[in-house]
């Protein structure tokens, strides 16, 4: 257990002291669709008048179905991590099924849900041709936005501690100059017009 971690009453008294101060509530992760009682906790979520809106990595079809079914979502934003046939080395997970991530990307391309696709693009990781082709995956989608990547110091911290341990650093990431976004921009409106970047 997360001693920092906020119970779901304690989360639930935040909200009821701000009605009216704020309309939704995000849920993000880690993965949230992972946790079974999520249904449940955003029933009474909704039950106190608030809009829910679901940050998701996509992992967790079966999830995802059953809260579109329930309508228990007013927004979805989707991240995908890289064009299919990188997405096991990019997200460093061999045991990942891109199957999945398919399955709920189709769900939210044939829902009537409001919801967004979008990539962190990262110059060590992504290019043109990878961006064009999670576009063609993703045709007809209502939104996509590409994130350039920004570092939040973990991966710096992470580099020293290798180098203290006497273990080779492995290549910090980095952004994209505005330049080269654009030209990943131009990749993704070939098949998704409204592509922005973020």
């Amino acid at each position: 257990n997360n001693p920092d971690a906020f119970s779901e009453e304690e989360v639930l008294s935040f909200l009821r002291k701000r009605t009216g101060l704020i309309d939704g509530l995000c849920i993000s992760g880690g993965e949230p669709t992972l946790y079974t009682e999520l249904p449940a906790f955003i029933r009474r979520v909704k039950q106190l008048g608030f809009l829910v809106k679901l940050d998701t990595n996509g992992t967790n079809p079966d999830m995802i179905r059953l809260l579109l079914q329930e309508q228990l979502l007013d927004y979805v934003a989707m991240d995908i991590k890289a064009s299919k046939e990188r997405y096991q080395q990019i997200t460093g997970f061999a045991g990942i099924s891109y199957e999945r991530i398919q399955e709920s990307l189709s769900l939210l391309l044939s829902s009537d849900m409001e919801y967004e696709f979008r990539t962190t693009v990262v110059r060590e990781l992504h290019d043109a041709d990878m961006i064009r082709d999670i576009a063609t995956e993703i045709k007809g989608c209502k939104r996509y936005y590409l994130q350039n990547y920004k570092d939040s110091g973990d991966v710096l911290i992470h580099a020293m501690m290798q180098v203290e341990t006497g273990c080779q650093p492995e290549p910090l990431l980095s952004s994209f100059s505005e330049e080269e976004a654009m030209l990943l921009l131009q990749a993704a409106r070939e098949s998704v017009p409204h592509t922005e970047l973020r």
